[in-house]
Formats: structure tokens, sequence, C-alpha cells
């Protein structure tokens, strides 16, 4: 059997805590609830007009709002996936 490497641990740790934006410190609850009208229709937003909308936006925690690209995601995904495939524990 092998043992992890510390390196390898800390990676997959990194790796976790980097897909955080901030604290756990609660859930927030909504402060307005609206009701879809009948001619209201979901819209797909682009992912320029989404960093638009975010852009200078800060969580609860005055953390600011980062909109990750679907190729980071997938690269730390296939990583993570990588590193933990690796890894044995004692």
């Amino acid at each position: 059997m092998q043992r992890v490497p510390a390196l390898g641990v800390l990676a997959v740790a990194a790796m976790a805590l980097a897909g955080c934006t901030g604290g756990g410190g609660g859930t927030a609850s909504p402060s307005v609830t609206a009701s879809p009208s009948a001619s209201a229709q979901a819209k797909v937003y682009s992912e320029e007009e989404l960093r638009d909308l975010i852009s200078g936006m800060k969580d609860g925690d005055g953390n600011e709002l980062k909109l990750y690209s679907k190729d980071q995601v997938d690269q730390g995904s296939n990583i993570a996936n990588l590193l933990l495939s690796t890894a044995t524990v004692d």
C-alpha cells in the first residue's frame, strides 16, 4: 500500500478551496420574492453578459464575485480527478 504524498493532499485541498468564493457564514434568506408574470420568458445569458452583470458585485462577506470559464472549470476538474485517482490512503 502506498502513502499519499503530502504535496498531493495539499494540491487536492487547494483545488477544493479554489472553488469556494467566500466563508460559510450561514445561509442567506431572500429579501424579496418575485412572482413571475405570465408574459415573462426565461433568458439564456452569454458568458460576456454574465461577466457584465456580476462585475463589481460582492457576496455577503465582501468578497468579489468571479465567473470562471468552462475551460477553467474543466481544467480544475481534470487535475482533481488525476490527483484523486493516484491517491491511496493508509
